[in-house]
């Protein structure tokens, strides 16, 4: 019987720390995971929820994060059953299209961390099914857990609200994008054309440069790329602004820019206005907005001076160490 109850539990857990560890990798990329859902829109043919992809990308990853920490820490089971049953069965389903109809896109059930073929993520999701019927069938009825377990994991939940705002507030711990750091472009990686129609991807491969990404013009702000361009002058950069659509709309605009394609430029960086060092092309570093308007002379000036191999290395090991940070102490506070 001991063993019986220990089969269930360990199915439970592994179950949540799936559903965990997947909501956190989608949560510290909302972007990535927005352009997720409207590939689903687009596949099931919702275009007209669009527009709230963000919204509902952001619901579903609160709720697989909330789900995994229940799990996890054993509290409100039987709601949990029902909940995370009706989330699989959705899963289920939708990657039994996607193998059906192998549309061209991704099932984004790792976010960007792992990529999944469409039988994959279906087997995945069958795994996921078993484990739950190990777990809750027959149901057993749970003895009461401890309060402290309920606020622990109340504690937990605030933490992923917080991560869930900080994402939104900066570039993804983990950058795996196709346009990585430290990826080397080649031409045709970030086509830029020009007024007259000419191509001047070379402008990005040769000596260093800032490059500002627009991939929401409606949402962009002259002001704001106008004082990158001065505060990259000033160390020597020379600035190219790439719009995928017509940054001069904005009333006094008048900054000269590239056209290029909204999916290449959200590659390169997840920020609208999203600031990048690119250096002989290579990229070597990058910045939100934000970030980047933070930096005082001196400090962008190390940048452009540091060899570009110990920006890639900083950046990446810096990520990877946050993240691990991160997810080890909700599981660790989870398992107290």
């Amino acid at each position: 019987m001991r063993f019986y109850s220990f089969t269930k539990r360990l199915c439970a857990f592994i179950l949540g720390a799936v559903f965990l560890i997947g909501g956190l990798f989608k949560l510290m990329d909302p972007v990535g995971s927005a352009l997720v859902m409207e590939s689903y829109f687009s596949f099931l043919h919702l275009g007209f929820l669009r527009a709230l992809s963000t919204e509902i990308a952001l619901v579903f990853n609160l709720l697989e994060c909330f789900v995994g920490v229940s799990l996890v820490s054993g509290i409100w089971v039987k709601v949990m059953r029902n909940i995370t049953l009706a989330l699989l069965s959705i899963f289920t389903i939708l990657t039994l299209l996607l193998l059906i109809f192998n549309p061209d896109m991704d099932c984004g059930c790792f976010g960007e961390v792992v990529h999944l073929t469409h039988l994959q993520s279906f087997l995945k999701n069958v795994f996921l099914f078993v484990l739950w019927g190990i777990a809750f069938l027959p149901y057993v009825r749970q003895h009461r857990r401890p309060l402290y377990r309920k606020i622990v994991s109340g504690i937990v939940g605030v933490m992923v609200l917080v991560f869930a705002a900080y994402s939104f507030m900066r570039l993804p711990l983990l950058d795996l994008t196709e346009l990585h750091t430290g990826k080397e472009l080649v031409e045709g990686d970030i086509s830029l054309m020009d007024d007259a129609g000419d191509y001047s991807d070379a402008l990005l491969l040769n000596g260093k440069v800032v490059l500002v990404s627009v991939y929401n013009p409606s949402r962009a702000n002259c002001q704001v790329i106008d004082r990158i361009r001065r505060q990259a002058r000033h160390a020597g950069l020379r600035t190219v602004v790439a719009v995928s659509g017509d940054l001069s709309m904005e009333e006094g605009c008048s900054i000269s820019t590239y056209f290029a394609d909204r999916k290449a430029l959200v590659s390169v960086n997840r920020a609208n206005m999203g600031v990048t060092f690119i250096s002989a092309g290579q990229i070597a570093q990058k910045w939100t907005p934000g970030e980047f308007l933070s930096l005082s002379d001196s400090e962008l000036k190390k940048v452009v001076e540091t060899d570009p191999s110990e920006l890639i290395l900083d950046e990446t090991l810096s990520g990877r160490r946050r993240f691990g940070i991160i997810a080890l102490a909700f599981f660790v506070f989870l398992l107290i």
